[in-house]
């Protein structure tokens, strides 16, 4: 009863509260009235279905710039509104929602967008289209994979992501260039590589140092540098389409007989408001496992062989060499076929120190180094109804796992499009790069399993040797000069002389301008024109 009496008492004071004249008094002194609407500060909180908060949603006033992004709690505060204005909600994955703002704070609930349609990939025109509307195969990579991937080479990053497409690298290490077939060579004279297309922008996938982008056995791998592959920024990728066959690559006419793979590159279409995104990758290379070589016998000489070879060094009954003194010795130990059993008897070592006759098991993992690699990308990206951009810095450091080679880059992108009426648009994109690749890997594999080089076999010490190369003199020691390190491996040596001492660097700047204009003729026909360099 009390309850009841309390709800009539509130009921009669409101009814009194609302009761009253409403009135105007002339003003001889005012001409003409001005009625200007006050602007407010439009706040409110954003969740979805299940009542938890949405972090990062765009709220825009309608056909205006004027927006922010929900915080933590999802909570927003957006100024200079009026009442009226239409407030829009969107967030990746939800449907976009508009409210009517009355003054009073706004709760809006997301709904999960469910439309299923049907895969959309990006054709050679460019074009957006279904993939099963097409004739012909298509695959599309987000590129988010690719960027989860952090490599330097866009192309090695499709490893494993596209069916009939066999990829392999060159020995440039780092920034060297990656070779891809798509379903198989197409000619056995000619270059089977497919080509690039980037923002319609045709690239090459060559090889410096090689004659052809197929990389012949006589390519000089030791001066691949890689291509402009390499001064792409993968965080910039939306997706990456491969086209497979003739009927796919018509429009690039011989040059797509071997497929193409069309990267197209993040913009600001369809963002309300202003957004930014920070991200960092960072990977480890690590060498873990080399070809398998047996460890119970050592390296001895060519059977039918017996007490002296060809150049009259001397064997003793249990296939050791020996030096004038009568010890075993490593000095003039041949790298043919099976020699004494490792036993960890004392024997000579080729600077004349004393060690043990044992296999160095990791001798070919200790030559390389642990290695790393790190991108720092930062995009902005806005728009409206009309008017789009996108930006984005980034920086890339990678450090391979053979020392000194090392690759660094610094990339712009920035691109804008603008609807000029229902009819016409237009758009434009410039991107920058420099970079700078540092000494092409040699090929350290090879010193240890290669028979046609001066191999190194498994007991040499890589540890103890690395910095034991140098005579007296200044150079690669020489048993000439008498030098102690001059009984070492010549293709040890040699190869931790020119890590060391040779430092090649090759300096890049690549800048690539684009300008499109976009003519809808009728619903069925529209016209495209891009110029680009």
């Amino acid at each position: 009863m009390l309850k009841r009496l309390k709800s009539v008492s509130m009921l009669l004071f409101l009814m009194g509260a609302s009761t009253g004249a409403a009135y105007a008094v002339a003003n001889p002194g005012v001409t003409d009235v001005k009625i200007t609407q006050q602007s407010g500060t439009c706040t409110g909180i954003v969740k979805d279905a299940t009542g938890e908060t949405v972090i990062g949603a765009s709220v825009v006033v309608k056909g205006t710039t004027n927006g922010t992004i929900t915080g933590l709690d999802g909570d927003f505060s957006l100024s200079n509104v009026k009442k009226g204005d239409i407030i829009v909600i969107s967030f990746v994955g939800y449907q976009t929602q508009e409210v009517k703002w009355t003054g009073q704070p706004i709760d809006v609930t997301l709904k999960d967008d469910t439309q299923q349609l049907g895969e959309v990939v990006v054709t050679a025109l460019g074009l957006k289209r279904e993939e099963k509307a097409l004739g012909y195969a298509v695959t599309e990579v987000k590129g988010d994979e690719l960027k989860a991937a952090n490599t330097i080479s866009p192309v090695a990053a499709l490893q494993g992501k596209v069916a009939g497409v066999e990829i392999s690298g060159s020995d440039g290490g780092l920034f060297g260039g990656t070779k891809i077939q798509i379903r198989g060579a197409s000619t056995l004279s000619s270059n089977n590589q497919p080509i690039y297309v980037v923002d319609g922008v045709i690239l090459d996938n060559g090889v410096s140092g090689n004659t052809t982008a197929d990389w012949d056995a006589g390519a000089n791998n030791a001066s691949d540098y890689g291509n402009e592959l390499k001064n792409l920024n993968p965080d910039d990728f939306e997706t990456v389409s491969v086209l497979k066959g003739a009927a796919a690559t018509a429009l690039y006419g011989s040059r797509g007989l071997n497929g193409a793979v069309v990267i197209t590159t993040k913009s600001g279409k369809g963002t309300q408001g202003l957004g930014i995104s920070v991200s960092q990758t960072f990977g480890i290379d690590h060498a873990f496992k080399t070809p398998d070589i047996q460890t119970l016998y050592g390296p001895g000489y060519m059977p039918g062989q017996s007490d002296a070879d060809q150049n009259g060094s001397m064997w003793d009954e249990h296939q050791f060499t020996v030096n004038q003194n009568g010890e075993h010795t490593l000095v003039g130990v041949p790298n043919f076929g099976f020699g004494p059993r490792y036993d960890g008897s004392q024997i000579r070592n080729y600077d004349g120190t004393w060690t043990t006759y044992s296999p160095r098991k990791n001798n070919m993992l200790d030559l390389y180094k642990l290695g790393f690699n790190t991108n720092t990308n930062v995009s902005i990206r806005g728009g409206n109804e009309k008017t789009s951009f996108y930006t984005s810095l980034s920086y890339k450091n990678a450090k391979s796992t053979t020392e000194n080679n090392t690759f660094e880059r610094y990339s712009m992108l920035l691109k804008a499009s603008h609807k000029l009426n229902d009819w016409v648009d237009v758009a434009a994109s410039f991107s920058f790069a420099n970079s700078k690749p540092r000494n092409a890997q040699l090929n350290a594999g090879e010193l240890f399993v290669n028979a046609n080089t001066n191999v190194i076999n498994p007991l040499f010490d890589v540890d103890y040797f690395r910095n034991k190369y140098l005579g007296e003199h200044g150079g690669i020691a020489s048993t000439s000069y008498g030098d102690q390190y001059g009984s070492v491996p010549s293709s040890a040596k040699n190869y931790f002389f020119k890590v060391d001492n040779y430092d090649y660097v090759r300096k890049e700047t690549v800048i690539r301008p684009t300008f499109e204009v976009n003519v809808k003729m009728t619903d069925w026909l529209k016209f495209k024109a891009d110029a680009n360099m």
